[in-house]
């Protein structure tokens, strides 16, 4: 009889493991790490490389309060302080005598870790590190900040700490793809709560103590090694003009950069453009204004290449008026959280006289709409995906250029897979605009809409229910008022399921406990599903159904 075989995952090759372990999240991981030595082996290396993301990449809902937030932003500082309390007792000797000398003793362990945790990190956010290194003293040491003394000391033993921690990456990281000097999320924390002079500013911490440090990173023992791979950089106002100019010549090959052009010393900024060559993904950020001829060639140079573009700015974007085509972008977002009416005119302006050949992806979320500058760029490409259209709906009922705008959509979009925007509501001309939409864009899976009231005549629900396109799979954000006739949604469910070859899942807004919930509840339990109905998993799709943005 032939023994049969132990199949276990100690069994597979570490090639193998490797790949799927890749795919885990950091639970799943550190699961994993615990099963025996060897599956420790191979996950601690995995579980190392993101640190800093695995803490803060949770995202809080929408609608989470101010309280909520800040429960959870304390709670990740606290994580930062025992990330940091590992790497602490990776340091050498002469750094654990200069925090000893720094009066930083008595809190590292005298064993050396197990694994070099350093060795594994591929994301450096400078940020967190910096939040974890005061979390970690003022915790070890109970700081009350009652005194002018007390505080003095804390901010030296921070720049000490912080200091012989970047040393430590520098020299001991073999490989850093990302380096963020940003971090959007924990931006309030970096206020300085230490108030160490009267003449304190808001951004005293980066100024006096961050800056100083991240300037002399590139020329740390180890740097120009550690960094020679880097892909990522994030940058903002506060980066400092000699980091730009040190990085600019040891990293060539950024393929992802967030930049903050900003009023001065532009010339020195754009050292970091100028010098890459295989950039495809920019962020531009902050006031972008009308430069000098030779800074919008390089800009102009750069926009000829990039895949993905997102614009967080306003004003003007830094390029000719007559520069024709982005000619290999792929994803363009336009974002910003002012709402003043001419901050973004002369950037759609500009791109609504561009050509993109190769966009699938367009993203826009501000206060004020350009329907017809919108619809332009829509109309130059027939490849778009995912069309994600949010302004102020207050503040806009202009029903001509919406007109103009489904009708792009309408006319250009055969491939469209994802479509979230807000409407202006007009009943029936809005509705036979989504019915026109459902008709044309065959290949639409994903459909969003904010608009509270779009549904609340009795009669749209069930006549969206027999035109919805055979391929969608998510409705979501539509709003049933609690009166609304059960008899309708019911038949909204009916015509639904005959029109559809898999589940739909919806968000309607449904009220608990009310009978829609059950109606809805019944949709998925009961006889309403169509038995051809194919298996769909909706989870797997959920990340490519998330249009948020690359970064926080």
């Amino acid at each position: 009889m032939k023994r049969k075989r132990n199949e276990t995952l100690s069994n597979l090759a570490t090639e193998t493991l490797v790949q799927i372990f890749k795919d885990l999240d950091f639970r799943s991981l550190h699961s994993c790490a615990l099963v025996n030595r060897y599956l420790c082996q191979v996950a601690i290396p995995i579980l190392w490389m993101e640190p800093f993301e695995n803490i803060y990449k949770e995202n809080l809902p929408l609608t989470s309060g101010r309280i909520l937030k800040n429960m959870y932003l304390t709670k990740s500082i606290k994580k930062l302080s025992l990330l940091v309390d590992t790497y602490i007792n990776c340091l050498p000797e002469e750094s654990k005598v200069k925090l000893t000398n720094a009066e930083i003793m008595g809190f590292y362990k005298t064993k050396y870790p197990n694994y070099n945790y350093p060795s594994f990190l591929q994301n450096l956010d400078i940020i967190c590190l910096f939040l974890g290194c005061r979390a970690w003293l003022s915790i070890r040491f109970k700081y009350k900040l009652v005194s002018s003394v007390d505080t003095s000391l804390l901010l030296y033993q921070i720049k000490v700490l912080f200091f012989e921690l970047c040393k430590l990456f520098m020299s001991h990281c073999m490989d850093i793809k990302g380096l963020y000097l940003l971090n959007k999320k924990f931006s309030d924390e970096l206020e300085c709560a230490e108030k160490c002079d009267n003449n304190c500013l808001k951004n005293c911490l980066i100024n006096h103590v961050i800056n100083p440090i991240v300037s002399q990173i590139p020329d740390l023992p180890g740097a120009s090694k550690c960094l020679a791979k880097l892909e990522c950089l994030g940058t903002d106002d506060n980066t400092p003009l000699e980091f730009f100019q040190k990085i600019s010549h040891s990293c060539k090959g950024i393929k992802n950069l967030i930049f903050a052009p900003g009023f001065v010393n532009i010339d020195d900024k754009l050292s970091i453009l100028a010098s890459q060559n295989h950039l495809k993904y920019l962020i531009l950020q902050g006031h972008l204004c009308d430069y000098s001829p030779e800074i919008r060639q390089v800009f102009e140079k750069i926009f000829k290449c990039i895949e993905w573009l997102t614009i967080d700015g306003r004003f003007i974007l830094p390029i000719f008026k007559n520069f024709n085509s982005f000619d290999n972008l792929v994803s363009l977002e336009i974002i910003t959280k002012y709402q003043y009416y001419n901050q973004n005119h002369d950037i759609f302006k500009i791109l609504a006289d561009a050509e993109f050949p190769k966009l699938q992806y367009f993203l826009v979320d501000i206060g004020m709409s350009f329907f017809k500058l919108w619809s332009s760029i829509i109309s130059k490409t027939t490849n778009l995906k995912k069309i994600v259209l949010l302004w102020n709906n207050r503040l806009v009922q202009d029903l001509v250029g919406f007109a103009d705008l489904t009708s792009s959509i309408i006319n250009h979009c055969p491939n469209l897979i994802i479509l979230k925007m807000n409407w202006i509501n007009n009943y029936s001309e809005s509705i036979n605009y989504l019915l026109e939409i459902f008709k044309h864009c065959v290949k639409l899976e994903y459909f969003g809409t904010l608009n509270n009231d779009l549904f609340d005549e009795d009669y749209y629900l069930p006549l969206l229910g027999i035109n919805l396109p055979p391929n969608l799979r998510v409705l979501k954000h539509l709003n049933v008022p609690i009166n609304y006739p059960v008899e309708f949604l019911e038949l909204f469910f009916r015509n639904a399921s005959n029109r559809l070859n898999a589940p739909l899942n919806i968000d309607l807004n449904l009220f608990p406990n009310h009978e829609h919930s059950k109606v809805a509840q019944d949709y998925f339990l009961s006889g309403l599903t169509n038995p051809a109905f194919t298996r769909f998993d909706y989870d797997k799709r959920l990340n490519y159904y998330r249009c948020n943005l690359r970064y926080t």
